[in-house]
């Protein structure tokens, strides 16, 4: 699988490449999941990474005035059980633990892609760790 930073070529709030994004995020966590299961054994929890309505929040948010913009619930909620499905994958990996996926604000085009190249690093260093 190619990295997951091809996917981060899009503006703050371009409805395809976000939608894109949360596709190949859910695709590549199951990957995850499956080999965690595979090669080490170990279940990780498992979610609705590309929960639809939540993504459509986040878009709704995105179109509107920065000043206007506000984290929608359902993007709280998904960086929460993200954060913490990263940390489950880290975990069966190895011992280290120093990110934080869920302290960000999506209302912000430079705190979003900062949060998007922390994770594309957490990825990148999963898919080697997995092979992916």
């Amino acid at each position: 699988m190619a990295s997951m930073q091809i996917y981060s070529a899009f503006d703050y709030g371009d409805e395809p490449g976000i939608r894109s994004f949360f596709l190949e995020n859910a695709l590549r966590h199951q990957e995850y999941a499956n080999r965690i299961s595979t090669i080490l054994g170990q279940q990780v929890p498992f979610f609705d990474v590309s929960d639809t309505n939540m993504v459509n929040d986040v878009l709704k948010m995105m179109k509107q005035k920065q000043k206007e913009r506000k984290m929608p619930p359902s993007l709280r909620y998904w960086l929460l059980d993200h954060a913490a499905l990263h940390d489950a994958e880290i975990k069966a990996i190895t011992t280290e633990q120093n990110f934080n996926l869920y302290d960000t604000d999506f209302t912000d085009p430079s705190s979003f892609f900062d949060w998007l190249s922390v994770h594309y690093s957490l990825h990148d260093y999963v898919d080697a760790a997995l092979g992916v």
